[in-house]
C-alpha cells in the first residue's frame, strides 16, 4: 500500500470537529452509586456558575410563545430577562437584573410556613414542596447583581423519586448546594464497564452491509477515497463518516493535540489490528454535553474509522463505542487479497473499461514524467495485475487490442500487456491488418498476425477499396509543410502485390458483378477528356479504356457510352 502524502483529510476532521484526542485512559472519580441514579454532567452555565444537567438534556433559551413569572415583586418575562428551559425535563431556569430587593428568599420561604405548605424535602437556597396535590420546586441565588432562579411544576404527586431528582439538578447552580443522592456524575468508563457483553451486534451488521456496499474495487483503488464516504446506521439512526486509514496509530495521532483543539478524553480502547478494535470518546472543553466518539476497526485487511458527530446524543455514543468495543475482525470483501492490497487508495483516477470485464484503467499522478493532466494511465486486470504500466495519456480497448496514446504517438498491445505495434498513428482495417501513418506522409499496411509489412512504408496514400480485399495507392508528387498533393491511384491485393499501377484516376467497385470500374483522365491544354474501362478483381482488363461516358458504376447493368452510343455491360 502506498504512503500518503500531507493527509488532508486528517487536517479537515480537526477544523470540522475541533477535536483530537488524549492518547491514556481516562478515569473520573465519580462517586459510587446506585445504577439507576440520573447521570449528569457539569457545565457552564452562566458566568461563573454552572449546573448538572441529565447527559440526556438541553438548556435552550426560551425561544417563542407566551412566558411570564410574578413571586414577590419580580415580574419574569423573556423580554427582559433570560429565560432557559431545561429539555426535556420542563424545568426552568430563568436570571433577572431587576433589584435585589425585588425578591427576598428568606421572606418568600416563611410565606410558605405561613400557608402550612408541606414541605418534602429542602437545601439552604432551595425547595421541594407540595401544594394544592402538585410538587413544586425552587431554587434561588443571587450572584450581586443577578437574580438566578429555578422553577419547576410536577403534577405527578406520587413520583417523589423523580422530584427529588429534578430538585438536585435545579439546586445545582447554587454554588453552596451539592447534593447528591439521587443524581451522579456521568463516567463513561463505569458505564462501560457495567454494561454486559453484547450477544448480537447490530453495528457489526451494518457496517458490514456499508463496506460491500460502497467500498468497490474501483472506490478503493481512488486516492479520493481516503476521504472517507457517509453511511446510514439504522440501529442508531443516524449518518455518519467512514474513512480508510493507511495507518493503525489513527487515535494516538489524535490524541497527540486533544488538548490544544479545546477536548478531553473520557475513554481510549486501543486498536490492536486482528485482534481488538479502537474506540475513543471525547468531551468539548468548552460544552461538556458535547461528546464526540471514533471506532477504529479492521474489515477485510482494511483499517476504517468511524466517526459519530456531537449532534448524536451522548447515550446512542455511549452504546455506540461499547458496539464498536465488541467488533471483531471480518472479511466483508471476499475479493480482497494481497495483490488488491497493495493497489489500493494510489490512483488519482479509476475507469472501469467494458470489455474486459473487470478490468480498469488507472491513472497514476506521482509517476508522471510527461505531466498528464489525469497522471499516467496503465490497466489492472481482473485480478488487480498491472498488466499494462501506467505511461500513457489515454488507453482504450477496441478491437481484440489495448491502444495507448502517448506523446510519442499510439501503441498496440495485447492482452497481456505485450507490445505489438507502435507508429505515429494506426487504423484496424479488418482482422489482423492495420493501416500505418509516420511521418513524411509515410504509410504502409501491417499484418499483425504474422509481424509483416503487407504494403511497406512509402510516400504514398492508401485505402481500402469499399468492402474489397483490395487497396488503392496514390504516391507523393509534391509536398509542403502547408499541404501534400498525390498522383494517379493504383491498385494492390491483399498480399501487397500491385495489380494495377498508379495510372488511373479513380477505381469503383461493382459488388453485383464482381469488377472494378475505372477512370483513366488526360489533360490536353484547358481541355480535359476521360475514359473509362473494366478489370475483374486480379486486376486483368475486361473492357478496354474506349468509352468516354459510364452510368450505374455499381449497379448489375452498367452503362458505358463510344461514339455517342450506348453499351451495356452485364453478367455473362
Amino acid at each position: 500500500m502506498s504512503k500518503r502524502k500531507t493527509n488532508p483529510k486528517f487536517i479537515w476532521i480537526l477544523l470540522k470537529c475541533l477535536i483530537l484526542s488524549y492518547s491514556a485512559l481516562f478515569i473520573a472519580n465519580a462517586s459510587a452509586k446506585d445504577p439507576d441514579t440520573l447521570k449528569i454532567i457539569e457545565v457552564p452555565f452562566y458566568k461563573t456558575l454552572t449546573i448538572d444537567l441529565p447527559i440526556d438534556a438541553e438548556l435552550r433559551p426560551w425561544e417563542s410563545g407566551i412566558y411570564f413569572w410574578y413571586i414577590q415583586k419580580l415580574q419574569l418575562t423573556p423580554e427582559k430577562d433570560k429565560v432557559f428551559k431545561v429539555a426535556p425535563y420542563n424545568l426552568d431556569v430563568v436570571i433577572s437584573e431587576a433589584p435585589q430587593s425585588d425578591f427576598d428568599y428568606a421572606k418568600w420561604r416563611k410565606s410558605l410556613a405561613e400557608d402550612g405548605v408541606e414541605i418534602i424535602d429542602e437545601v439552604p437556597e432551595g425547595v421541594l414542596y407540595s401544594s394544592a396535590n402538585v410538587l413544586h420546586i425552587l431554587t434561588y441565588y443571587h450572584t450581586g447583581q443577578e437574580h438566578v432562579l429555578g422553577k419547576a411544576t410536577l403534577f405527578d404527586t406520587e413520583d417523589l423519586v423523580k422530584a427529588r431528582t429534578m430538585f438536585e439538578v435545579l439546586q445545582s447552580f447554587t454554588p453552596n448546594t451539592k447534593q447528591r443522592k439521587f443524581t451522579a456524575p456521568f463516567n463513561i468508563v463505569n458505564e462501560l464497564q457495567t454494561k454486559e457483553i453484547p450477544q448480537d451486534n447490530p453495528l457489526a451488521d451494518e457496517l458490514s452491509a456499508l463496506i460491500q456496499k460502497n467500498l468497490t474495487k474501483k472506490r478503493l483503488l481512488d486516492v479520493d477515497t481516503l476521504d472517507g464516504f457517509w453511511g446510514k446506521i439504522s440501529a442508531f439512526n443516524e449518518t455518519i463518516e467512514i474513512f480508510p486509514e493507511l495507518e493503525t496509530d489513527t487515535l494516538e495521532k489524535f490524541a497527540d493535540e486533544a488538548d490544544q483543539y479545546g477536548w478531553d478524553i473520557r475513554f481510549h480502547q486501543a486498536y490492536l489490528p486482528g485482534k481488538q478494535a479502537g474506540s475513543m470518546v471525547m468531551q468539548s472543553q468548552v460544552n461538556p454535553m458535547s461528546f464526540i466518539t471514533y471506532c477504529l476497526f479492521q474489515d477485510s485487511d482494511l483499517n476504517l474509522l468511524v466517526s459519530i458527530p456531537s449532534t448524536v446524543s451522548v447515550t446512542k455514543q455511549l452504546e455506540f463505542v461499547h458496539q464498536c468495543n465488541h467488533l471483531t475482525t471480518a472479511q466483508s470483501l471476499p475479493w480482497m487479497t494481497p495483490q488488491w492490497h497493495s493497489k489500493l487508495f494510489y490512483y488519482k483516477r479509476v475507469k472501469p473499461v467494458d470489455e474486459p470485464e473487470g478490468w480498469f484503467t488507472v491513472f497514476d499522478d506521482n509517476d508522471n514524467p510527461d505531466d498528464y493532466f489525469f497522471g499516467a494511465v496503465g490497466v489492472l486486470d481482473a485480478e488487480g495485475n498491472l498488466v499494462i504500466p501506467n505511461r500513457f495519456e489515454e488507453i482504450e480497448w477496441t478491437d481484440g487490442y489495448f491502444v495507448g496514446q502517448s506523446k510519442l504517438g499510439k501503441e498496440l498491445l495485447s492482452k497481456s500487456g505485450e507490445s505489438l505495434l507502435i507508429a505515429e498513428n494506426f487504423r484496424h482495417i479488418d482482422n489482423n491488418l492495420y493501416f500505418v501513418w509516420e511521418e513524411d506522409n509515410q504509410q504502409g499496411v501491417f499484418d499483425l498476425k504474422n509481424n509483416a509489412w503487407i504494403i511497406p512504408l512509402a510516400e504514398h496514400y492508401i485505402e481500402k477499396l469499399d468492402d474489397s480485399d483490395l487497396f488503392t495507392f496514390r504516391k507523393v508528387s509534391k509536398s509542403t509543410s502547408m499541404s501534400v498533393s498525390y498522383g494517379k491511384v493504383g491498385l494492390m491485393n491483399r498480399e501487397g502485390a500491385v495489380l494495377l499501377k498508379n495510372e488511373y484516376d479513380h477505381f469503383w467497385l461493382n459488388t453485383h458483378l464482381n469488377v472494378i470500374v475505372a477512370q483513366q483522365r488526360t489533360v490536353s491544354g484547358s481541355r480535359a477528356t476521360s475514359r473509362f474501362g473494366i478489370f475483374d478483381m486480379k486486376g486483368e482488363q475486361l473492357v478496354p479504356f474506349q468509352y468516354d461516358r459510364v452510368l450505374n458504376v455499381q449497379e448489375a447493368i452498367i452503362n458505358l457510352r463510344k461514339d455517342e452510343l450506348w453499351y451495356q455491360y452485364s453478367v455473362q
